[in-house]
């Protein structure tokens, strides 16, 4: 703020906490490593499909069933 002859006189701040968003995003990456794991570790075989047909997940049980890995068969058309 400034008074009549344009002098500062005062400082104005205004803040937020992000402490909290923090901690839900981190929860958030926590909670989808697990799921990540629980999927590429699970005793059966998971893959995904979009749209187009093409593989979007293929987990090491696939990979061991199929002998292709999930780094080959990203992408790929399935259909």
């Amino acid at each position: 703020r400034r008074n009549a002859e344009g002098q500062p006189v005062g400082v104005l701040f205004l803040g937020q906490d992000f402490t909290t968003l923090r901690q839900a995003v981190s929860e958030i990456s926590r909670v989808a490593g697990d799921l990540r794991r629980i999927v590429d570790l699970a005793n059966a075989p998971i893959l995904g499909i979009d749209k187009d047909g093409k593989v979007n997940e293929w987990n090491l049980k696939m990979a061991e069933i199929s002998e292709r890995s999930k780094e080959e068969m990203l992408g790929q058309s399935f259909l």
